[in-house]
């Protein structure tokens, strides 16, 4: 059953192979299967897990594994579209624990498909190492597999090294996930030329790891009338964590005054929203600096006198010896 279903991957990793130039000999390397979907993990455990690593070439290549940060894409899949709603977005690239790497993958036969020949093929074994505080809900790390020549065939003319897909391990770790947060406040920062930072102070109160982006920041003067629009950049935010999301203001035909800041913060999977009033000056306003004014030199009024009765006392001892 197992050589079964390794032959459908297989033919799986054949469709994904592009066809290579006539003047190229290609080195091209895939994995079976591109998706390992694991049961629920505690925190503190780990669990082994193992693919397949095939190639199309006749000669030993060198496999290097890179685990990755996954992306959100994954979740456009339809079975798994729901489970966003519980994802994490720690950093989960550090949990994966090779024994050997890289990996030498030589020619083992010949398996002939529908699409192509397979020459070799590979188990690989790895260790997923959750820790004692890993946040709970769903997580995704991908593993790239990276093919190189053996030192000594580097000298090869005409040569292609490719990769097909990468290793996706999805899992859950046990534990309720929650993706929750709030604006906490919204202030003003530095001047920057002819623009004005609008600070964004967004709080994490869930239990997972979030990205967060205020994807509408709308400006309006007194009188009701939208004189900006803007968004921030992206940031990640920790469990319990602050952030401050950042915007530049374009102070072009705004006047000083007080005026109306609504955001909106999303979060993927939800958005929270808050109004503040800031004032704003048209221009940064440039320090004072201390100003160094010269004064010329002025002689102490006692020093004055003491030259005075020095004079006087020089003149009254030359008079006396005089006489």
């Amino acid at each position: 059953m197992k050589k079964i279903k390794f032959l459908v991957f297989l033919f799986i990793f054949l469709t994904f192979t592009a066809p290579k130039a006539l003047s190229e000999k290609e080195y091209s390397v895939g994995v079976s299967p591109p998706l390992i979907d694991l049961s629920e993990i505690y925190p503190g455990s780990s669990k082994p897990v193992s693919f397949f690593i095939l190639t199309v070439s006749d000669e030993t290549l060198l496999v290097y594994l890179e685990p990755r940060e996954a992306l959100m894409d994954f979740f456009e899949n339809p079975n798994y579209k729901d489970d966003i709603n519980s994802y994490s977005e720690e950093p989960t690239a550090g949990w994966i624990q090779t024994f050997s790497n890289p990996v030498e993958l030589k020619p083992e036969g010949e398996i002939p498909t529908l699409s192509g020949t397979i020459r070799g093929w590979r188990e690989v074994n790895f260790l997923l190492n959750v820790p004692e505080n890993a946040e709970p809900g769903y997580h995704l790390v991908r593993i790239f597999p990276k093919p190189a020549l053996p030192t000594g065939a580097a000298g090869q003319v005409g040569v292609q090294i490719s990769a097909v897909t990468p290793i996706t391990l999805f899992f859950r770790v046990n534990g309720n996930a929650i993706r929750q947060g709030k604006i906490l406040d919204i202030t003003t920062g530095r001047y920057i030329g002819d623009n004005l930072e609008l600070l964004i102070h967004f709080m994490n109160t869930g239990t997972v790891t979030v990205s967060a982006k205020t994807n509408s920041i709308k400006v309006y003067d007194e009188n009701g009338n939208l004189k900006a629009s803007l968004a921030s950049e992206t940031k990640k935010v920790k469990p319990g964590e602050k952030q401050i999301l950042t915007a530049l203001l374009s102070l072009n035909g705004i006047k000083e005054g007080e005026y109306l800041v609504s955001s909106n913060v999303n979060f993927i999977t939800g958005d929270t929203q808050k109004n503040s009033t800031i004032r704003i000056y048209p221009e940064s306003m440039p320090v004072p600096t201390a100003e160094v004014v010269t004064k010329p030199f002025e002689t102490p009024i006692w020093v004055l006198i003491l030259i005075a009765l020095l004079i006087i006392f020089i003149i009254y001892r030359r008079m006396h010896e005089e006489d």
